[in-house]
């Protein structure tokens, strides 16, 4: 996908949010699969390697996209 086609959603400021989030999904997370630290891992890596040649300014990033 491209990154013009992407719809970036920082939620750096709140991550206790997406915390909360994922224990809705308990039996996953409790069932030995660590989405939990899934879920960190990749928002943190989103932030990281979109614009790959700037400089991070934010640490937690989902994606959106749209149909527009």
């Amino acid at each position: 996908m491209l990154d013009e086609d992407k719809i970036a959603l920082d939620h750096s400021a709140y991550p206790e949010l997406a915390d909360e989030l994922i224990k809705l999904f308990a039996t996953q997370v409790e069932g030995g699969k660590r989405y939990d630290l899934a879920s960190d891992g990749r928002c943190r890596a989103n932030a990281t390697y979109f614009h790959s040649h700037e400089t991070d300014t934010i640490d937690r990033l989902w994606f959106a996209i749209c149909d527009c």
